[in-house]
């Protein structure tokens, strides 16, 4: 039986106990994520996880251990935004007299310290109600989109090459893996109205191979004047996952430019043959934005049926993401409901 005055709260040892506890969670939950994605979230978060323990008897002497049971990731962006992410328990210790909510408070804490002015979280609709009990407040609905196999998708094959957009006469489609990060960070943070500095780095961008993208970049900006000055008008970012794989974000200025992005990267999946055909895709996309699902659906995705809901800490978002914001016209899909 657990005890419920066994509890107590600690950083993480290692990135290695985080994935020790995190992978396994994804799995037996159905998260459909990638272990890959396990050290691109500590790269973003800077490791800043908070671990649940529980004092359990020990078998080799009558002292008590601590078991790490849970784990939650608060994090905090260099202009003050917050996220809750992977906010997980261990079965055998939900509800039995506070692990969880300790866990939480924790999280909250840290952000309060932290002085973040917006927090968010997408938290699955069973959960709802809780989430509105420790002050979250719902502000809109993440679609999960999916496809059938890769192999039955209508689409044509293509490999990965500097090109102008489909009916776009300023935007030059470049690989993500070409695009200066900052130029991404800027993107995302328009869109978003998170600084993920340490989001778009090249750990993602270059080191992870199984990450890629594609974005659209204003010509005579990127394309010959200096670095900085390049300017990404969209971009889509596509990594692995446990059934194949996860698009997000998808960000575009409007739906043409976002289904030429999504296209690309379709054609790109289509084109590793074998190694794909078996595989499908999916997607979180942007409920708000009233022409992404049917961006989707327009190149043959269907909508699952589940959604997230997108809450706030005081009903407080960001500007990007208020009622007539930049997410409701240019976010079509976001990157991942672990980090917004």
């Amino acid at each position: 039986m657990v005890n419920p005055s066994g509890f107590s709260v600690r950083p993480p040892k290692s990135s290695e106990e985080i994935k020790s506890l995190w992978w396994p969670s994804m799995q037996s939950l159905g998260w459909n994520r990638s272990d890959k994605d396990h050290p691109t979230h500590w790269q973003s978060s800077r490791g800043k996880y908070i671990v649940l323990t529980h004092k359990e008897p020990s078998s080799s002497s009558s002292e008590e251990e601590e078991k790490a049971v849970g784990i939650i990731l608060p994090i905090t962006y260099p202009n003050k935004t917050g996220w809750v992410g992977f906010f997980v328990v261990e079965e055998a210790y939900r509800g039995t007299g506070g692990g969880g909510s300790l866990l939480f408070q924790a999280a909250l804490d840290e952000f309060a310290r932290q002085g973040a002015s917006c927090v968010g979280l997408d938290g699955v609709l069973q959960q709802v109600g809780t989430y509105g009990r420790r002050g979250f407040v719902e502000r809109g609905r993440v679609k999960l989109m999916v496809t059938k196999k890769v192999k039955e998708l209508d689409v044509v094959p293509s490999s990965a090459g500097a090109e102008k957009g489909d009916g776009d006469e300023v935007s030059l489609i470049k690989a993500l893996r070409d695009v200066q990060p900052a130029a991404l960070v800027a993107a995302d943070e328009k869109a978003t109205g998170l600084r993920r500095t340490h989001l778009w780095t090249k750990e993602l961008l270059v080191e992870r191979e199984d990450a890629w993208g594609f974005a659209a970049v204003e010509e005579g900006q990127g394309g010959g004047g200096e670095e900085e000055e390049e300017e990404v008008t969209g971009f889509v970012l596509v990594r692995s996952c446990e059934h194949g794989y996860r698009v997000g974000p998808l960000y575009a200025p409007n739906r043409d430019l976002a289904g030429t992005l999504l296209l690309r990267a379709m054609q790109n999946i289509k084109g590793f043959g074998a190694d794909a055909a078996e595989k499908s895709l999916v997607a979180e996309a942007w409920g708000e934005n009233p022409v992404a699902v049917e961006t989707f659906e327009g190149l043959g995705w269907e909508y699952s049926g589940m959604d997230y809901a997108r809450m706030w800490l005081n009903g407080e978002e960001t500007d990007a993401q208020k009622k007539g914001g930049v997410a409701e016209r240019e976010v079509f899909a976001w990157f991942d409901a672990g980090e917004g």
